[in-house]
């Protein structure tokens, strides 16, 4: 921060003020021996005929000193001569008006004149305090003497380095804000400049920011466990089961150990395969349900002489493991692996709880897998749940899953005979139109052509605009017979108002798809499809305006 010390304008601060014009011209042509007669003569004659006294009247004791033909005492350098009509200002050293008659019991010091004061600043300066303080750090008030008062230059030594010019100080904001009085030299012959007290004050809101403390990581020498030690070889390949024996558990529940012991579970012999169940069922069900380690337990599946260790360490758990987002694929593999009798005995498990596994996120995974890995004779129990609630499973994000597992499988015909009274309900569902896309693609050919029926009775342009509809119908298309894409055809060429419905198909978002997988779909040379690509040219050039329909327009080139 710099600081300018410009005791010239502190000078021209105190002249005479311009009363009026006729003072100043009469000031002017006075010499400075008969100032103060003029001045006695003017502001006596104010204070008599006015009522209080001016701010600006001056007493006998308070004039300058060459007022009374004392020794003249020159100004610091670089300012005018205190004879171009200089008087005492108002402020200096006088508080608030002088005092009537009025208030005589209030008792003042007497001000000093401002060449008193120059006198007594004009004093050796002090010598430096020595402190065991390093030079870098701010200076405080311990510091600083009590008494000790600032000086100008000295005349004759600051005049012949710095004639007739201001001093320019550099002071550090710090300093600034703990030091009242500081001296900075800025020559070594030269003494300081006195500086006033200055302090910046903090913002209201401002908040010093919160630095926090840097966290060092303590250097291990070496490793503190066998995992450990694995982590930090390059070289894991060279590492069997053998040699983590003893850690399996630890290995089981970390990303790498768990990836090591399912590679070497591989390849690995009986009595590896033992090592590894032995320790595995001490904290079986831990993990069963860990992230890291259910995997290994899958991994054991693969090894039949291990099925009768693993059936019982996961009996009269089935139904909570299902439930669970890693334990559920435990169950999945048991019923992927093991046996048929030891199937059985874990279907009891799940009877009156279904439904409950069907709505469970994890649970309708496992309820897919026994569909899928199980014979008709073991899943009455489920299809007596299932079937008298058909409507809502196939409404549901979760049902709708199982029900496509059930149309995959050779038993399906029963649940075909119960999905017939409900086609036109599901057909636009969410959920449901997924259950009708798995009854065309797996189911008879009577029950593609009831549906076909119910496409074109509900009208096959509005079908093709919905947003779920339309895949049903672009899979009745793809899945149905010769005849029955014929029938769509004629149907899409049939007149709608002043054109086609094919030709306001190809324009919307869903049913121009619709469009596009009968052209892949209907053979060449028939009648349909020529009649078709002969509608679609004629309005080729039209069709190019239509975002949806660029999409026909180019299959057709």
């Amino acid at each position: 921060m710099l600081v300018c010390t410009k005791m010239q304008n502190s000078w021209e601060r105190h002249q005479l003020p311009n009363r009026d014009e006729d003072d100043r011209e009469e000031r002017s042509f006075l010499k400075p021996s008969e100032l103060k007669t003029h001045y006695e003569t003017k502001e006596l004659g104010n204070f008599r005929t006015s009522s209080a006294p001016p701010r600006s009247f001056l007493r006998d004791d308070l004039l300058f000193p060459f007022q009374k033909s004392e020794k003249e005492v020159r100004p610091p350098p670089g300012l005018f001569s205190l004879e171009e009509h200089i008087r005492r200002p108002k402020s200096a050293g006088v508080i608030g008006d002088i005092p009537t008659q009025n208030v005589g019991t209030i008792s003042r010091p007497v001000p000093k004149t401002l060449m008193e004061l120059i006198q007594e600043d004009c004093s050796p300066p002090p010598p430096p305090v020595e402190n065991n303080r390093p030079r870098s750090a701010s200076p405080s008030f311990r510091d600083t003497p009590t008494q000790q008062q600032p000086m100008y230059f000295q005349e004759q030594q600051a005049q012949a380095y710095y004639p007739n010019t201001a001093q320019y100080v550099s002071i550090p904001v710090s300093q600034l804000e703990y030091a009242p009085l500081v001296y900075y030299p800025t020559h070594p012959r030269a003494y300081a400049v006195p500086m006033l007290p200055y302090q910046i004050p903090p913002h209201p809101y401002y908040q010093p920011p919160k630095i926090k403390p840097k966290k060092t990581k303590k250097k291990v020498e070496g490793p503190f466990s066998l995992l450990d030690e694995f982590r930090n070889t390059s070289n894991k390949r060279s590492w069997s089961i053998q040699d983590v024996q003893g850690y399996i558990v630890q290995f089981c529940f970390d990303q790498n150990g768990s990836r090591f012991l399912q590679t070497k579970l591989e390849g690995a012999t009986k009595c590896e395969r033992k090592i590894v169940l032995n320790e595995c069922l001490q904290e079986m069900k831990l993990l069963q349900n860990d992230v890291f380690g259910n995997y290994v337990i899958q991994k054991l599946f693969d090894a039949p002489e291990m099925h009768p260790d693993l059936y019982q360490s996961i009996q009269g758990n089935v139904l909570e493991l299902s439930l669970q987002m890693y334990g559920c694929r435990i169950v999945q593999k048991a019923f992927a692996s093991l046996q048929d009798t030891y199937k059985v005995q874990l279907l009891q498990e799940f009877h009156g709880y279904v439904m409950d596994c069907i709505h469970d996120q994890n649970g309708n995974h496992v309820i897919q897998k026994i569909i899928e890995t199980c014979s008709q004779l073991q899943l009455d129990f489920l299809y007596d749940q299932v079937f008298p609630k058909i409507i809502q499973l196939s409404c549901h994000p979760y049902g709708c899953r199982v029900l496509q597992r059930m149309l995959e499988s050779n038993e399906k015909k029963q649940l075909l005979d119960l999905l017939q009274t409900c086609y036109e309900e599901l057909l636009d569902d969410q959920y449901g139109n997924y259950v009708i896309q798995h009854v065309l693609q797996y189911g008879r050919y009577q029950d593609r052509e009831q549906l076909c029926q119910i496409v074109i009775r509900k009208d096959l342009l509005t079908l093709s605009k919905q947003k779920f509809a339309s895949n049903v119908v672009e899979k009745l298309l793809k899945y149905g017979t010769p005849h029955l894409r014929k029938l769509l055809v004629r149907e899409m060429l049939q007149p709608h108002g002043d054109t086609t419905k094919v030709l306001i198909m190809v324009r919307d978002a869903y049913a121009n798809y619709v469009v596009q997988t009968t052209l892949d779909v209907v053979p060449e040379g028939s009648v349909e499809r020529t009649k078709l690509l002969q509608e679609l040219n004629e309005h080729s050039s039209l069709l190019k305006n239509f975002t949806f329909a660029k999409h026909i327009v180019a299959k057709l080139n």
